[in-house]
C-alpha cells in the first residue's frame, strides 16, 4: 500500500514537472547536474588516497601548515586494537616514533617532530680572551720591556679560530621538505600513505 501511494505520488510530481516550460526544466536538470559534480569532487577530495598497503587501517589527512611549521599530518587509528611500538617515516629517513596509538585514537605530527641523525660541526668553548683594559696593560708593558733590551717589536698574532668538534646528533626536518609519502610501521604492519607534492 505504501509503496504504490510514493508511486502515484512520484508519477503526479513527473507530471506536473513535464507541464512546466522548457527553460524551467532545464534549469531544474542544471542544478541537480551541478549538485552531482559537487558531491562526487567532495567524496574524491576527502577519502583518503592509500595506494600502498594499509595493513594499521589508518586513516590520515595532511594539512598544508604555514611556512614556518609546515606541513603536518592528522593519523587515526581506525582499528579496533592499539598500535604499539610504532615507526613513523617520511622522506629524507626522517622519522618519528611512539610507544602506543591507542584504538580510535588520533595523533598530530608536524614535520619538526621527525628527526634523522646528521654529523654537524660544534664550536668548543674556550677561555675567553682578556678585556681590552688588561690587553692594553700587557702590551704597554711588553713595549716598554723590548724597548729596554733593544728588541724589534714584532706584530701580534692573529687570533685563532676557535676548534671544531663533529658530532651526530638528531637534526628536525625542515618546514620546506617535500614530502611525498609517510609510512607507518608496528610490528610488522605497515601503512603507506602517498602524498601529493605541491606544484
Amino acid at each position: 500500500m505504501l509503496n504504490a501511494t510514493i508511486s502515484e505520488h512520484a508519477k503526479e510530481e513527473w507530471r506536473l514537472f513535464r507541464a512546466r516550460s522548457i527553460f524551467f526544466q532545464l534549469k531544474i536538470i542544471a542544478a541537480l547536474i551541478y549538485v552531482a559534480i559537487v558531491i562526487a569532487t567532495l567524496l574524491f577530495v576527502l577519502k583518503p588516497r592509500n595506494t600502498g598497503p594499509n595493513d594499521l587501517d589508518a586513516l590520515i589527512t595532511v594539512l598544508p601548515g604555514d611556512p614556518i611549521m609546515g606541513r603536518y599530518f592528522i593519523i587515526q587509528n581506525t582499528s579496533d586494537y592499539d598500535w604499539l611500538n610504532v615507526s613513523f617515516t617520511i622522506d629524507g629517513d626522517y622519522k618519528t616514533h611512539r610507544d602506543v596509538v591507542m584504538a580510535g585514537k588520533k595523533i598530530t605530527l608536524y614535520l619538526h617532530d621527525f628527526t634523522r641523525e646528521e654529523e654537524v660541526e660544534v664550536k668548543l668553548q674556550t677561555t675567553p680572551p682578556p678585556s681590552k683594559k688588561i690587553k692594553k696593560k700587557i702590551t704597554k708593558k711588553w713595549r716598554k720591556k723590548s724597548k729596554r733590551h733593544n728588541r724589534k717589536l714584532t706584530p701580534e698574532p692573529p687570533p685563532m679560530p676557535p676548534p671544531v668538534e663533529k658530532r651526530i646528533e638528531a637534526v628536525s626536518a625542515p618546514a620546506n621538505l617535500q614530502v611525498t609519502f609517510l609510512r607507518i610501521e608496528s610490528r610488522g604492519q605497515v601503512t603507506v600513505f602517498p602524498i601529493q607534492v605541491d606544484s
